[in-house]
């Protein structure tokens, strides 16, 4: 089982798109609980929340801060982080819980293929997957997942991740 965070600055269009495509994990048991994480009390985020049946989190600082804080009220020993708008896809949920078994006790992270908007900049997924394939350097929003320690403690985008082959979509909303 995981727990998924999510930090939410403001209004995020894409954010229904992610939590819509976690609802099947959330049904097969996969994911446990979700929290919204927010540097500042946000009524978008405490709506969505409400509606959603997931937790709120107010956590001042950078999205390192915002993470820590998230993973210390989840309940599973995996976190995945997501960003507002990417949308995991293909069998993503399968790929997730065979590489957790497969960990163990040893402190390992994956992540996601994040996979490019459409009309939109190819260079920054491309870096992003590319850094990962040969550093196994995580962005941790882009569905990296992690034990529960290294995420509440910052450690997490510092860890060795595997990447997987299940695509992250990136239907994030382009801002003006």
């Amino acid at each position: 089982m995981i727990s998924v965070v999510i930090p939410v600055a403001h209004e995020e269009p894409g954010l229904l798109d992610t939590l819509a495509a976690l609802v099947p994990a959330v049904a097969d048991g996969l994911v446990r609980d979700l929290v919204l994480v927010s540097s500042t009390p946000n009524r978008f985020a405490e709506d969505v929340a409400d509606a959603s049946g997931c937790g709120v989190v107010v956590a001042p600082g950078g999205r390192a801060a915002q993470l820590a804080a998230g993973a210390a009220v989840l309940r599973a020993p995996w976190i995945m982080a997501l960003e507002p708008g990417l949308v995991p896809a293909g069998g993503w949920m399968d790929e997730i819980a065979d590489f957790i078994a497969d960990s163990g006790q040893v402190q390992r992270a994956c992540a996601l293929t994040l996979v490019p908007r459409a009309g939109a900049g190819r260079l920054r997924p491309w870096l992003l997957n590319w850094r990962l394939a040969v550093t196994g350097q995580a962005d941790p929003l882009q569905g990296l997942a992690a034990p529960k320690t290294a995420m509440a403690d910052g450690s997490a985008p510092r860890l060795r991740a595997s990447r997987l082959t299940s695509p992250v979509l990136d239907r994030r909303s382009v801002r003006r």
